[in-house]
């Protein structure tokens, strides 16, 4: 989760002791009542929700690094729905608890997007990523490519680069006439005009 300081406190004001033991009580609370549950169910309404944003869920793959970061919404805003029912002592998880736990989610999913953005994770991919981005509406032509790597990287793997960069819909790669040898160039998709 991204936290932003607000301001510097290099000595912190202590919490009231009352509200702290106000907060360890109603834990305490929660506690008991929650080895008393022996399974949790859902409401009819949070059933309903809980098909709505599972939907969501699903449609959400951003692939790359943040894809990978992100994995499985579903178990983990099902997790947080469960801890947020036990806390108010409840037998089952209503829609409050689902909406609870999905804005935690989507405050967590929003982090990673801005800690790692386009990252692809792997290294290679992310350095030619970013020369292709960096290369604007004219693209980055094969040799260009491979001078990014100093010419140290083979053309197999140079090529499984560019197909991965295109499954994930960061790049178009074209062939242009040259009249000889056909000329390979990728451009970045949110760039792409018209290239040819």
């Amino acid at each position: 989760m991204c936290a932003r300081r607000s301001k510097l406190l290099p000595e912190a004001p202590q919490a009231p002791a009352a509200l702290i033991s106000g907060f360890a009580d109603r834990l305490r609370q929660a506690l008991e009542a929650s080895r008393k549950v022996g399974s949790l169910d859902r409401t009819e309404a949070a059933k309903k929700r809980w098909a709505e944003l599972y939907g969501e869920m699903a449609e959400d793959d951003p692939g790359g690094l943040l894809g990978a970061i992100t994995a499985r919404p579903e178990a983990q805003v099902l997790r947080l729905a469960i801890i947020f029912a036990l806390l108010d002592c409840e037998r089952a998880i209503d829609v409050a608890h689902l909406e609870a736990a999905w804005a935690v989610w989507q405050y967590c999913r929003d982090s990673a997007a801005y800690v790692f953005g386009d990252a692809i994770g792997d290294e290679d991919a992310d350095k030619l990523w970013a020369a292709i981005r960096k290369a604007g509406p004219d693209g980055l032509d094969s040799t260009a490519q491979n001078a990014v790597f100093s010419g140290h990287l083979k053309t197999k793997r140079l090529t499984g680069l560019r197909q991965r960069l295109q499954e994930l819909g960061k790049i178009v790669t074209i062939e242009e006439d040259t009249g000889g040898r056909p000329r390979t160039v990728s451009y970045a998709a949110d760039l792409l005009c018209d290239p040819q």
